[in-house]
């Protein structure tokens, strides 16, 4: 069995949307010797059309395909959510920076170069775990430990972070002091846990 599977709690379902066979070939077989499960989609009907028959963990999703294109399949979804329950989009793009205003427009903040690297797919699967309740559970049990700060999730509940509680506007340097404290206390005790969950 992959390493990469007996380290996630299940396995993801991935769907690959490009339509260059070969770019979509390379995609599917890296995803699978993950240890998880993809299906091909060669273009944006395709996708919606899969989108329609069952549910994804994960779409890789090129921009520029023919009769219907990357950036109509994220507005379809936008108005047909019940089809993208926990659906993470991700673009696939050689050419993303030029869609840059396009892709905030839709709300993409997750894109891949084309061609992208085995531990670039890793780290994308690693982000957030598969099953993130018992990490909610777990940041709130941690923050009721710690004197200065909180453990919190960014708006997409991709990625950990420390925030401090106290106001810049009031901050002395004794403050400073003893955030930083603080948090080297909460990496020192919670950090080797934290790291943990991403491999889940």
């Amino acid at each position: 069995m992959d390493e990469k599977t007996t380290e996630s709690s299940r396995q993801l379902r991935f769907l690959v949307v490009d339509d260059t066979d070969d770019i979509r070939e390379v995609m599917t077989r890296m995803v699978e010797r993950q240890g998880h499960l993809a299906d091909q989609a060669v273009d944006g009907v395709e996708a919606v059309e899969a989108l329609q028959r069952g549910s994804y963990d994960l779409m890789l999703l090129d921009l520029s395909m023919p009769r219907m294109t990357g950036e109509e399949v994220v507005r379809w979804i936008q108005q047909h959510p019940e089809h993208a329950t926990g659906l993470r989009v991700v673009v696939v793009s050689a050419w993303a920076g030029d869609k840059r205003p396009v892709l905030q427009e839709l709300g993409i903040t997750e894109v891949l170069p084309k061609p992208f690297r085995r531990q670039q797919l890793e780290q994308l699967i690693a982000e957030v775990p598969a099953e993130p309740r018992d990490l909610f559970v777990r940041l709130l049990q941690m923050n009721n430990t710690l004197v200065h700060g909180a453990f919190v999730l960014d708006e997409a509940a991709g990625r950990i972070f420390f925030r401090d509680t106290l106001q810049l506007a009031h901050l002395d340097l004794n403050e400073l002091e003893g955030s930083i404290r603080a948090l080297s206390l909460a990496l020192a005790e919670y950090g080797s846990e934290l790291l943990t969950y991403l491999k889940k």
